[in-house]
C-alpha cells in the first residue's frame, strides 16, 4: 500500500466514523478501530515522509475544543488517547472543556477514539451498577465517578503498554527490525515534542490539574475491569491529572 493510499484509506475510515455522516454506531466504532490500527501499522511509512509531506498528510498544528463537563476521568481518557497519537492535552475547568493539540489528522483521530472510549464507559456504567449487590450502602453517584476513574486508569495502563511495545518495534502482531523501530521511535519523539512546544506557545502559564476522588471501591474495581477490556490498537492510579489553564 502506497503512502497516498494509506492516507486515503485512513481519511475514508474517519469519514465513516463521523457521527455526522454515519448514524450506525457499530459501524463507526469498527471504522475507528481500523483507522487507529492503520495509523499505528504504517507509522513507519509516515516517519519516512519529508517535513512537507508530513504536513500535507497530517495537516497543520491544531487545537480542538471539546466539552466534557466536570468529569475529570473524561479528561484522563482524552489525555491517554492523545499520548497514543503523539498529541497533548490541556483542560479548561472554567469552560468545562478539553483541548487536544497536535497535527490536525492526529488530533481528529485522538478525539474520535477518546469519544468512542467515553461512550463505551458510559454505556457500561448502569450495567455495572445493576450488577452490584448490597446497593443500600453504596452511593450511586460515587459509584459512577469511581467507575469512570477506574476505567480511565486502566486505559492509561493500556496506552503505556502499547507505547512501550511500539518503542521496541512491536505493533500489534508485527515486529519491526531494530533500525525500523529506531526510526519510528525518533519520529514519535519529534511529533510529541512538536505538540508539547505548540501547547507551551499557546499556554505559557499552566498548572497541574486536580484529581478525581474514588469513593467507591466497588465502582473503581468494576471500572478497572471494564477499561482493561477495551481494545485501543489491535500500578493503580486513583487520580488522573491533566494540565489545566490558569
Amino acid at each position: 500500500m502506497t503512502n497516498e493510499s494509506i492516507i486515503r484509506k485512513i481519511t475514508a475510515l474517519l469519514a465513516r466514523a463521523d457521527q455526522n455522516h454515519n448514524d450506525n454506531e457499530h459501524e463507526r466504532e469498527i471504522a475507528l478501530r481500523q483507522a487507529n490500527y492503520l495509523l499505528a501499522k504504517h507509522g513507519l511509512d509516515i516517519a519516512t515522509f519529508t517535513k512537507e509531506q508530513q504536513e500535507a498528510a497530517q495537516g497543520p498544528m491544531y487545537e480542538s475544543d471539546d466539552p466534557i463537563g466536570r468529569a475529570i476521568w473524561k479528561a484522563g481518557i482524552y489525555s491517554s488517547i492523545a499520548r497514543l497519537h503523539n498529541c497533548t492535552c490541556i483542560r479548561s475547568p472554567q469552560n468545562q472543556a478539553i483541548h487536544v493539540l497536535g497535527r490536525r489528522a492526529m488530533v481528529d483521530v485522538a478525539r474520535s477514539v477518546a469519544e468512542w472510549v467515553i461512550r463505551s464507559i458510559e454505556r457500561e456504567m448502569p450495567i455495572a451498577w445493576d450488577a452490584v449487590e448490597g446497593k443500600a450502602s453504596i452511593n450511586r453517584r460515587a459509584f459512577k465517578t469511581s467507575f469512570g476513574n477506574g476505567a480511565s486508569g486502566a486505559v492509561s495502563d493500556t496506552v503505556d503498554r502499547i507505547l512501550a511495545e511500539r518503542k521496541k518495534g512491536r505493533i500489534g502482531d508485527e515486529q519491526l527490525s531494530r533500525s525500523q523501530a529506531l526510526v519510528l521511535s525518533n519520529q514519535d519523539k519529534r511529533a510529541l515534542q512538536e505538540s508539547e512546544d505548540y501547547l507551551k506557545k499557546l499556554y505559557p502559564h499552566l498548572r497541574s490539574g486536580s484529581g478525581s476522588y474514588s469513593g467507591s471501591d466497588e465502582g473503581y474495581a468494576a471500572g478497572r475491569t471494564f477499561g482493561s477490556s477495551l481494545s485501543l490498537n489491535n500500578q493503580i492510579n486513583r487520580k488522573a491529572k491533566v494540565l489545566e489553564i490558569r
